[in-house]
């Protein structure tokens, strides 16, 4: 059963049509709301983060669910090619 907070924020990030004003509790919400309600089937997860500070070291870092560490970086490698190819092609 979903909550009020994951459908408001399934709304505010449809809404949006720049990615980088999305929130990323609403972005977590939404997926949550999707993964809930069967629209996303998933078995294994990894959430990749960044904290950018203007005047300071950016940090990176992830957390994976159900994945071991070399699927973790198969998934890596897929999405990064992935992601690559889709902006070559948007452009």
């Amino acid at each position: 059963m979903t909550d009020i907070k994951d459908d408001l924020a399934v709304a505010r990030v449809a809404r949006e049509t720049n990615n980088t004003k999305v929130k990323p509790t609403d972005l977590l919400r939404a997926m949550i709301h999707d993964i809930e309600t069967g629209e996303l089937e998933v078995d294994g997860l990894l959430l990749l983060y960044a904290l950018r500070p203007e005047n300071a070291r950016w940090t990176y870092g992830a957390y994976r669910s159900g994945m071991t560490r070399d699927q973790e970086v198969v998934t890596l490698a897929v999405m990064n090619e992935r992601v690559l190819r889709e902006w070559r092609n948007s452009e």
